[in-house]
């Protein structure tokens, strides 16, 4: 059985992530893991937002929808794409009264969107008959 042990060597960059490389006590292939972050960047898009929140990415324009999210800017169209404060997504990932709000707010999204599909299909169903 093959063990892995990592070791940081920090290199000189400008980039604000340690380079870690992992050694093995085998002969076979080295995993290498190229760079995680040490500090987070000042503006996150949609999916750096909803990894640190714990929501999936698909589930951003509905807190959007709801207000319970802000992006950055207008980025009100629904192509353009949204950006949202670092420090905001922190505080409100830590806010447990935030966390419930959005987590009901999803999951009555979704809700809706199954009950609806739910409603057309027995209707096509009885159309069908």
């Amino acid at each position: 059985m093959e063990t892995l042990t990592l070791n940081p060597k920090e290199r000189k960059n400008t980039t604000g992530y340690k380079s870690y490389l992992p050694q093995t006590s085998g002969s076979k292939s080295v995993v290498q893991i190229h760079a995680i972050p040490t500090r987070v960047q000042a503006r996150l898009d949609a999916q750096q937002a909803a990894w640190i929140l714990g929501f999936s990415e698909h589930d951003i324009p509905v807190l959007i929808r709801c207000g319970l999210l802000k992006p950055l800017g207008d980025a009100l169209a629904r192509s353009a794409r949204n950006y949202f404060a670092a420090v905001d997504i922190a505080r409100l990932g830590e806010s447990p009264e935030w966390l419930h709000d959005a987590t009901q707010a999803v999951s009555q999204n979704w809700q809706t969107k199954n009950a609806s599909r739910t409603k057309g299909q027995v209707g096509q169903e009885s159309l069908a008959a």
